[in-house]
């Protein structure tokens, strides 16, 4: 289970933390809100970073800001399950709204007896896909890292998801920030002979004393019980295209 790479990749010179950076002066001020948090975004064939960059292969795992592969190894923040709708390609494909633009994201929620999700998770009696796509987030922070990355379990992924929450989250004693995960990618070939990348975590032992203080600092700055503004959130590139 590793990632395909052009080339071997050169030693990464470590990068200071700016969990607690620099107090700016007057007009340099951030709030939460203004701040972007970069998605991990699993590299498949027909992604466009793999065609844009010339280090950039299918079966990598990279930071939707800096295009650059992800950490060695993360300690989890904090997770939540959601479910997206983006509107359809054209107005030929099932549930296309005029109201939004193609593709738009129509809406995210958390809340599984919200009437929308309740109608858009299941599957139709056609055998229609669902319209709206579940999604396990993971809020990680990578050691070195400025700021958390996103990892989303959707689709084909989210069984792995859900392993990666009964692991951390049930198997494991104390708290989930105490442990560190790999995530890396998985090459599958479906029934119908296309290979596309699944992407999973691994175990990677305990945490540092630093680590977990600095897991837990963040784990105030970015609550995910409210609203992130997530770079590539759904990108399609995030997602185990098959087809």
């Amino acid at each position: 289970m590793t990632q395909k790479s052009k080339k071997e990749l050169e030693p990464v010179e470590e990068k200071k933390s700016l969990v607690a950076p620099t107090k700016k002066e007057a007009g340099y001020e951030l709030s939460r809100e203004d701040i972007q948090l970069p998605s991990a975004l699993l590299m498949q064939d027909k992604s466009p970073q793999v065609k844009e960059e010339a280090d950039v292969v299918a079966g990598m795992i990279i930071n939707s800001l800096t295009k650059k592969p992800i950490g060695e190894y993360f300690i989890p923040l904090g997770w939540k399950k959601v479910w997206i709708r983006k509107n359809a390609k054209t107005a030929k494909e099932p549930g296309f709204d005029p109201n939004f633009a193609p593709e738009a994201v129509m809406y995210k929620c958390s809340d599984v007896r919200d009437p929308r999700v309740i109608a858009d998770k299941e599957w139709g009696s056609t055998g229609d896909k669902p319209l709206a796509t579940e999604y396990i987030q993971v809020l990680a922070y990578f050691p070195g890292d400025v700021l958390p990355t996103n990892i989303s379990f959707c689709k084909s992924s989210l069984k792995h998801g859900k392993n990666f929450l009964t692991n951390a989250g049930l198997m494991k004693q104390g708290q989930p920030y105490e442990y560190r995960y790999k995530v890396v990618s998985k090459e599958v070939t479906s029934k119908e002979g296309h290979t596309y990348f699944e992407i999973l975590t691994q175990d990677a032992g305990k945490s540092s004393e630093e680590e977990r203080n600095i897991a837990k600092n963040l784990r105030k700055v970015f609550d995910m019980s409210k609203d992130l503004n997530i770079h590539e959130e759904v990108g399609d590139s995030a997602d185990p295209v098959q087809d």
